[in-house]
């Protein structure tokens, strides 16, 4: 996906980055909830899983540690020159399964403003996370 972009888009997205922290069982983005932020996972590991069968149909759920991101349906959104104005549904809900979960979240896709503070999805008020230091 980051390959297709440019270096202007990327450096856009990089200099819009921010620390977060997830505490454990804290919920990162609900299936169904708006995307407003993509997470890029530094350390800790989340569960990321389906609840009422996503795209596919099909209930499925899958690991993601350090190195890996979710709420990559923002940036195909942001990229899409057809969408609309409404930010995109998340097909997934996301979970912090470890202790301190670090990552860095992207508020700024394709140069359009989406957001301002938190994970991917509803943020700091819905499952105990801060921002802090990476």
């Amino acid at each position: 996906m980051f390959e297709k972009m440019d270096e202007q888009l990327l450096d856009a997205m990089c200099d819009r980055l921010k620390p977060a922290l997830y505490t454990e069982n804290s919920f990162v983005v609900r299936e169904g909830d708006p995307v407003d932020e993509m997470l890029f996972i530094i350390r800790g590991k989340l569960l990321s899983f389906t609840t009422n069968g996503g795209r596919t149909g099909f209930f499925n759920s899958d690991h993601l540690k350090p190195g890996d991101f979710c709420g990559e349906e923002l940036l195909t959104w942001a990229l899409d020159p057809n969408s609309n104005t409404n930010l995109p549904i998340s097909t997934r809900t996301v979970e912090a399964l470890t202790e301190r979960m670090r990552c860095v979240t992207c508020v700024v896709c394709g140069g359009v403003e989406v957001g301002e503070e938190g994970g991917c999805g509803e943020s700091a008020a819905v499952g105990a996370s801060e921002t802090g230091g990476a």
